[in-house]
């Protein structure tokens, strides 16, 4: 009898244990606040910005590291204060399409959604200005030999030029449209408005110099008297005297020539000068 009564309570037990269980899983559900088969909402630990110290102008990458414990696909859109992002805000990661121009802190906010619940994580970043530098060589637009101790100005800043004609400036603001100019003495003076964008930019200057104006008067070695009709020629000019001796040659190429004069029973004269911008004044007896 008692043998039977032990199997009966064995049988009952086995029977009541699984409801045991249940009772215990619904519990420990309940302590939890989680349900099986619920949908848990996506977790933004951080949002990085690549580069981490971004300047104006410049190319800047976002990207939002994010999970979701359900395992659901996530959608990622974004908002900022400042420029204008690539794909109308939306993807992981994304860049600008066009970044801010303005230095100071903007706000990037990336909202996640599973397609059932969202999360977003704002963060705040520090646009630097943008800065440039301006780098060149002067030459000499005929001889191609660098020009030294040219000035170079840009707007109030001014720089001379090396012995290898070489000029740099440090700091410039970007995208700001700056006069420069560059000037040396015997040169034409060269201007131009430049824009400097990011980086380092290049501009290199050939300098015209000034022409020289040559004129004189030709007379007899014995007499002083003027001589009319002498052939003169200097560096593929050529003039003929007038009675009082005159000629003229107008934009000679600064620099020394050699000037020849020819007229028929005088010796023919041939002579190195130095043409300098400006008038050149000669005075020649044959």
């Amino acid at each position: 009898m008692i043998v039977r009564t032990i199997d009966l309570l064995q049988a009952h037990l086995q029977l009541l244990i699984p409801i045991f269980i249940i009772i215990a899983m619904a519990g420990c559900q309940r302590n939890s606040g989680f349900t099986v088969g619920e949908n848990q909402r996506p977790v933004i630990s951080d949002v990085l910005v690549n580069p981490a110290d971004p300047v104006t102008g410049e190319t800047v990458v976002l990207n939002a590291i994010a999970v979701d414990e359900n395992g659901d696909p996530l959608t990622y859109n974004w908002k900022v204060t400042s420029g204008k992002l690539a794909r109308d805000g939306t993807g992981n990661p994304i860049n600008y399409e066009t970044a801010p121009t303005d230095s100071g802190y903007i706000s990037v906010s990336c909202i996640v959604s599973d397609g059932k619940a969202t999360s977003s994580l704002s963060k705040v970043i520090r646009m630097r200005q943008a800065k440039a530098a301006l780098m060149g060589f002067i030459t000499d637009g005929a001889s191609h030999q660098m020009v030294e101790g040219a000035m170079v100005s840009l707007d109030t800043e001014h720089s001379r030029t090396r012995e290898n004609g070489y000029f740099r400036f440090e700091n410039l603001p970007v995208n700001t449209p700056r006069l420069l100019s560059v000037n040396k003495s015997g040169y034409k003076v060269f201007t131009t408005s430049i824009e400097c964008t990011p980086g380092v930019n290049t501009m290199n200057v050939a300098l015209d110099k000034i022409p020289g104006n040559v004129s004189g008067i030709i007379t007899d070695r014995d007499t002083d008297n003027p001589l009319k009709n002498v052939q003169v020629a200097l560096s593929g000019f050529e003039d003929s005297t007038t009675f009082s001796g005159y000629f003229r040659f107008e934009n000679v190429p600064t620099g020394t020539h050699t000037i020849i004069a020819k007229k028929n029973g005088y010796l023919t004269l041939r002579k190195m000068v130095e043409i300098k911008p400006g008038e050149n004044n000669l005075e020649i007896k044959l």
